[in-house]
């Protein structure tokens, strides 16, 4: 059982504090405010729950996977979307925090990053899996490191090697990976295409703008001396002229594309023009064979371009597959969204990496709850939101709780804040003995 220790089951701190992540509104998502909201007092007992009992939540985030994967059995075909999620935090404390840059906010801020696994089938997903990323100014400290109560075998590892951590967990667990979509963070990674090939897994990965491609064949060869005065060659490089991708799109006619509905949504179908064609890059001075496709996207008034290489021969797969299994990775976004408007899995103020494991987990095992309330009554139900779910939720708990006097919560809270101050006072005289 993943909610006991060696004495006593945890199960009804996981409950009641997955349910206050729910019921609470956004921005009051903090360990004070929501226990503020019960009849007894239950701060110190939450907080120990989450900064300090041992509880393991890898063995939840691998129970979630299960369930999701479970879930989804029967469906034509599941992806495992790799994305990463930031958060900006004030101060240098928190876990993994560094300057460095932010999603959230689209540029260089100080922030926590880590790297999330969800898994989709049409448009059910559920986030699966996350791995907090360390830049190199906390594993070059371990002191802080140590501080912060992260395991002493933790070392550097970039954001695509995190994610191919995360897709070689999920395979050995057996979960259905179908395919692997991600953004050009990662596909422009050669060694995390490399990886996801070893591993036999299909991908459709983003790429640059930028990228070379090839249209035919080559070697990797040092070239002969051209006649005259001049150096000999010394490096090898490709026998045959690349052309960056774009480039290669400008010079594609009306013919090359082909009108594809991806999926039906909300506010109508997504429509694409998609080209295909097998070409070839350079990995590591080997010459690599893959599928390009290419996705046009009419949004508002402008036109949204993906490319996209894929280990699927078009012998396998047809491009209207491959363009459909990349246009999943919207799911992942959808999920970060659900996730923290719905769940509360940004509202923390936890600071080391055992609170902020456990606080992602429970977050996740709560959205994984949601994705299968509404998967089961998709029949009767079809239009039934994350929101919904969250609004029967809360009607629910102000039946089972009631709500404290006004003046009651206060006195709670300012015994709870004197008790702190109290607690770092004979700390502090402790020291100074």
């Amino acid at each position: 059982m993943i909610f006991r220790t060696k004495t006593k089951s945890l199960l009804p701190q996981a409950k009641l504090y997955s349910e206050l992540l729910v019921v609470t509104e956004r921005g009051s998502r903090n360990i004070e405010a929501m226990s503020g909201n019960l009849p007894s007092n239950d701060y110190h007992r939450i907080q120990h729950f989450i900064s300090e009992s041992p509880w393991s939540a890898r063995e939840l985030m691998d129970s979630v996977a299960k369930d999701i994967n479970d879930l989804f059995k029967n469906e034509k075909s599941v992806g495992l979307i790799i994305d990463e999620s930031s958060e900006e935090k004030k101060g240098e404390k928190s876990v993994g925090v560094a300057h460095q840059y932010c999603g959230t906010v689209g540029k260089q801020a100080n922030c926590q990053v880590a790297v999330f696994a969800t898994l989709c089938a049409g448009e059910h997903f559920s986030l699966i899996d996350a791995q907090l990323y360390f830049p190199q100014e906390w594993t070059n400290n371990p002191k802080r490191m140590e501080k912060a109560g992260v395991p002493k075998d933790t070392v550097y590892k970039k954001k695509t090697a995190i994610a191919l951590e995360i897709v070689k967990r999920q395979k050995e667990a057996g979960i259905r990976i179908d395919y692997v979509a991600a953004d050009a963070l990662y596909g422009h990674d050669s060694e995390f295409r490399a990886g996801l090939d070893e591993l036999g897994i299909l991908f459709v990965l983003d790429v640059h703008k930028d990228i070379q491609i090839f249209e035919q064949e080559f070697q990797i060869e040092v070239p002969a001396k051209k006649p005259g005065r001049g150096k000999t060659p010394i490096k090898a490089k490709p026998n045959q002229k690349s052309k960056r991708v774009d480039k290669y799109m400008a010079d594609l006619t009306d013919k090359d594309w082909s009108t594809v509905v991806l999926r039906n949504g909300c506010k109508g179908a997504l429509v694409s023009q998609v080209h295909a064609k097998e070409i070839y890059v350079n990995e590591n001075d080997t010459c690599v064979k893959r599928t390009l496709i290419i996705r046009k996207t009419k949004q508002y008034k402008t036109t949204v371009v993906h490319f996209i290489l894929s280990n699927g021969s078009l012998e396998e797969f047809t491009k209207e597959m491959l363009a459909e299994y990349q246009s999943q990775r919207f799911y992942i976004e959808q999920s970060f969204r659900e996730a923290k408007q719905n769940i509360g899995m940004c509202d923390y103020q936890v600071r080391g990496w055992l609170a902020w494991n456990h606080h992602i987990a429970l977050s996740l095992m709560a959205l994984a709850f949601f994705t299968m309330e509404k998967k089961e009554h998709e029949a009767e139900l079809p239009l039934l939101s994350y929101r919904d779910i969250r609004d029967a939720i809360i009607d629910n708990f102000i039946q089972e709780q009631k709500p404290l006097p006004f003046e009651e919560k206060m006195a709670i809270r300012h015994r709870q804040r004197q008790s702190d101050i109290n607690r770092h006072y004979r700390k502090k005289s402790n020291v100074l003995k």
